[in-house]
């Protein structure tokens, strides 16, 4: 259904509540407020000129929030912050230290029903489980997006957002991965395009440190009582309930299916990126096999071997790509290569040779 065919029974500012007040993944589903059409933007984006700054909203400003807010702060003649939200806000009237006077929200939703008129554009660095509602609700808005990675916790919800683009060409949205501008990452491009990677059959990755949920036996969610003013119901996100405890705040999230996306969702980003970007073209995998090593229904495994295979294309022949992680779980050494290849890598087999990376956009070497 169109903006336009509810506006017959809508008024804008009903609209707006009943956009933000929705769940996203319900807003899609069938006999969804969007199950039969194209979506449009509630408002058009603002056209910003250059002497202009960009309103700058921020969903998530502590832990990796904290960083990103003091990268963006450096291009304080291109944007100012228009407001802040975080569930982290304890109390009423809480302000943000060193933006004094930028309004702050525990509900982000609260943030966009009182103060869309005035944002142009919204950082977005929550646990991997927000991300999804949070982009759609800013795109839904006519607000550009700067997220960071991954772009959503699922596959599901990621071709949800594949659709909300088409759909919303006007609305910019952009996924930060750390060391995606890289010095590595482009010299690996450089490389591919001189033909000096060439017919890789075979691909390994891995982290082998330690994880925060290395070590862990949780069967069951553990149960505490949230701090005074801590919302934990919007932290939640409308994941299925699941008690507060300190093992799902402060990155904790990550151990858990549920929140986050384990050790290759954290890494795997940083370690394949240019791989998957420009030697893999970002295709999608054929085929998906996984073992893992202390498997659990509720936190991510002690360690893994997941291994994608793709199918030949584009003249490259067929590839194989391990990733692993877990403690000592290193993939095997190239023939003549002796000593431990460390905690974090990369192995790109070519006809003649091997390719080494590391992570974040670090140099590759022969």
């Amino acid at each position: 259904m169109s903006h336009k065919e509810t506006g017959m029974r809508l008024s804008r500012r009903s609209m707006l509540k009943t956009i933000l007040y929705t769940p996203p993944i319900l807003m899609f589903g069938k006999g969804g407020l969007f199950a039969d059409g194209e979506v449009k933007p509630l408002y058009e984006p603002r056209r910003i000129d250059p002497n202009q700054k960009v309103r700058t909203a921020v969903i998530g400003v502590f832990n990796r929030g904290a960083q990103v807010i003091g990268e963006f702060r450096r291009f304080d003649r291109q944007i100012e912050f228009a407001a802040f939200a975080d569930v982290a806000f304890l109390e009423p009237n809480a302000s943000l230290r060193g933006f004094e006077g930028v309004p702050c929200f525990r509900d982000y939703r609260e943030m966009f029903e009182r103060m869309h008129e005035q944002i142009d554009a919204v950082i977005i660095a929550t646990p991997d489980h927000a991300h999804f509602p949070m982009v759609v609700h800013s795109m839904l808005l006519g607000k550009h997006v700067y997220v960071e990675k991954p772009l959503a916790q699922n596959v599901y919800e990621c071709r949800l957002l594949q659709k909300m683009a088409k759909w919303c060409p006007d609305v910019i949205v952009q996924m930060g991965n750390q060391g995606h501008s890289g010095e590595g990452t482009l010299q690996f491009r450089e490389w591919v395009k001189a033909g000096l990677i060439k017919n890789v059959r075979k691909i390994d990755a891995w982290m082998t440190n330690s994880r925060r949920w290395h070590g862990w036996t949780d069967t069951s969610y553990p149960e505490a009582i949230p701090p005074i003013g801590f919302d934990w119901d919007i932290w939640l996100m409308r994941r299925p309930f699941r008690p507060y405890s300190e093992k799902l705040v402060d990155g904790n999230w990550r151990c858990w299916y549920e929140f986050g996306c384990g050790a290759m969702g954290d890494w795997g980003a940083h370690i394949l990126d240019a791989i998957h970007r420009y030697y893999l073209n970002s295709a999608l995998p054929d085929e998906i096999t996984t073992k893992l090593i202390g498997p659990s229904d509720l936190i991510y495994p002690q360690g893994s071997v997941i291994t994608f295979k793709f199918k030949a294309r584009d003249g490259r022949p067929a590839v194989e790509l391990n990733w692993y992680d877990g403690q000592g779980n290193n993939p095997p050494a190239p023939p003549g290569v002796e000593g431990n290849l460390g905690n974090v890598g990369s192995l790109v087999y070519c006809e003649d040779f091997v390719v080494r990376g590391t992570s974040h956009g670090g140099l590759y070497r022969l």
